[in-house]
């Protein structure tokens, strides 16, 4: 017989602590309500903005109405479902693996990059003198990395609060540019588009002879301004109830988006007169022509694009936030290199600094690439598209093979009937899409405009595997076990510690 001393406080602290769906003690306060989580939701899908600049390239895939028409035909989405269902941050990245995070990951060096491209634009366009520099939109584009991974890192309490703020500036934005545009051509003497420009009229100006690829190559670098679906499902345990809450913000998000986009499109293909002179803008964000074009003032223009940068910037700040949270989640499973430190939640600003500072250095890094190589930033914005459409895949086409059997249904769970034919046509849709993308966006090409995005995507997937050989046999445990009562909490801790005789 001996006796060994253990101490129930130790116990009894663990069985106090909330263990969240994916098997980790709650460490997240959750502090996203489902007003802010919409309107978070809501800047995540502020289409509008992010039309503004791919709208001269888009214009090369079939002209206004190939715009308008694969805008629509891209607007398919059946997401909510998994949110409701896997109700954690690491839900969707349990099954989609890392495409999320590297989507993410490329989505806010892009978003830094069109920040800066605007300011860029509107002070050459306010200073006919200047000439553009491509280190100029570095030096801009590394300070709103750092000022947007700045309020993530030390505004965490506040962040929820500024999502409230910037539902004004989106919709605010939006109705007195639509307003504008509406109202100005008239007044200018400019006049409008004819309706066979907007809506009939097909242009090519690709190079390619099929208009059937024309109109794929358009429709998926529309997709890409769409957002990604899981970009909420990374916040699940910073919200109450989130299995109710998430498939309702992503509502928001797509409800919203693409009736903004949809109507923004519209208006400007009304208000542009000359697009032909678009494609002889050397700005790097040719937004701001289109702009005056519409109100023949370089004011006026300069106006407009400030309503279009806010709600950017905003998106902007929402994209890092995402971005580090999705990082911290793969690094608590030890599936990153450097797990305790990407891991670490920061006890003072109660939240993952680290991850979110590595993804910010990652930005820079990225920024100081597009200075050596303009092709390697093409690459690297056009990867997001093929990264997301990636992680779509790789979550619904498992659960359409397995009819759904390992996911566990949540509040918000479609019929058989409905989600199968939505679920089939979106795969089909990214399958076929994302091939096409890999294709030249124009005909012909050289080594400068060749697409290096599969490049991009195959080398960032093939870092997967290669880790998991190097540290499955040191202590990879991967993703915990998902609960399926979503949330298990245990007793009240008592003050107590006996020793325990053991045999």
């Amino acid at each position: 017989m001996r006796s060994k001393s253990v101490d129930f406080g130790k116990i009894e602290l663990f069985c106090s602590m909330t263990i969240n769906e994916s098997g980790h003690v709650q460490v997240m306060e959750r502090q996203f309500g489902l007003f802010s989580l919409c309107c978070l939701a809501i800047s995540f899908g502020c289409v509008w903005p992010l039309l503004g600049g791919f709208l001269v390239v888009a214009l090369s895939n079939g002209g206004p109405a190939g715009v308008i028409y694969e805008f629509l035909f891209a607007a398919s989405s059946c997401f909510a479902e998994l949110a409701s269902s896997i109700p954690s941050s690491s839900g969707t990245r349990l099954i989609a693996g890392r495409s999320n995070f590297f989507a993410f990951l490329f989505g806010s060096f892009t978003g830094s990059l069109v920040l800066a491209q605007i300011m860029s634009s509107i002070y050459a366009m306010m200073n006919p003198e200047y000439v553009y520099q491509r280190w100029h939109a570095l030096i801009a584009q590394v300070c709103f990395t750092w000022v947007c991974c700045g309020l993530v890192m030390f505004c965490n309490r506040a962040l929820a609060l500024l999502s409230k703020w910037s539902l004004p500036f989106i919709l605010g934005g939006f109705f007195v540019t639509v307003l504008v545009c509406i109202i100005m051509p008239s007044q200018t003497g400019k006049g409008y588009a004819s309706h066979l420009e907007v809506w009939k009229q097909w242009d090519n100006y690709s190079g390619w002879d099929t208009n059937i690829m024309v109109f794929y190559l358009g429709s998926m670098g529309l997709f890409c301004v769409l957002g990604v679906p899981a970009s909420l499902g990374q916040l699940a345990e910073e919200v109450p109830n989130a299995p109710v809450n998430l498939p309702k913000a992503q509502l928001a998000m797509y409800r919203s988006g693409i009736t903004m986009g949809f109507l923004y499109l519209v208006v400007i293909f009304y208000a542009v007169t000359d697009r032909d002179s678009l494609f002889d803008v050397t700005l790097p964000f040719p937004l701001v022509e289109v702009y005056r074009q519409a109100t023949d003032s370089r004011v006026g223009s300069l106006f407009l694009c400030l309503l279009l940068f806010l709600p950017l910037f905003s998106a902007n700040v929402g994209i890092y936030l995402v971005v580090g949270r999705t990082l911290w989640t793969l690094a608590r499973d030890n599936a990153t290199p450097f797990p305790s430190w990407l891991s670490r939640i920061d006890k003072r600003f109660e939240n993952p600094l680290n991850a979110t500072m590595a993804c910010g250095i990652f930005s820079t890094f990225a920024g100081v690439v597009n200075i050596a190589s303009p092709a390697a930033l093409v690459a690297i914005s056009s990867a997001f598209a093929l990264f997301a459409a990636s992680s779509w895949l790789t979550v619904v086409i498992p659960n359409i093979l397995t009819r759904r059997r390992y996911l566990v249904p949540g509040p918000f769970w479609m019929p058989a009937w409905v989600y199968y034919p939505l679920a089939i046509f979106s795969c089909l849709f990214r399958i076929v899409f994302t091939v096409i993308y890999c294709f030249p966006p124009v005909m012909p090409f050289d080594v400068t405009s060749l697409n290096w995005s599969p490049v991009m995507f195959s080398g960032s997937t093939l870092l997967v595997p290669v880790w998991w050989f190097c540290v499955r046999n040191k202590g990879y445990t991967g993703p915990g076990v998902l609960l399926l009562d979503h949330v298990v909490t245990g007793p009240e801790p008592r003050e107590t510690s006996t020793p325990v005789k053991e045999e």
